[in-house]
């Protein structure tokens, strides 16, 4: 499958063995927005996959919950 920016449709990422990087989506730390190709692969509406750094941003939200055991389990 050809990989492609999903913000921005461009086609000349920078490939990697299990992602790629957009150099022209930066996110706001200045950084090329990089994405799994496994989740490019898995997600049918493309525009709705999220690169590396939000998927981090969004697990830290829940980082509390994850290193209470009991809590986790819960989860």
């Amino acid at each position: 499958m050809p990989y492609y920016c999903p913000r921005c449709g461009n086609k000349k990422i920078i490939e990697y063995s299990k992602s790629f990087d957009c150099p022209k989506c930066l996110d706001n730390e200045g950084f090329p927005h990089e994405f799994d190709k496994e989740d490019f692969d898995k997600i049918e509406d493309k525009s709705e996959t999220m690169s590396v750094r939000e998927k981090l941003a969004l697990l830290n939200v829940f980082d509390d919950e994850l290193k209470d055991p009991e809590k986790r389990k819960r989860f």
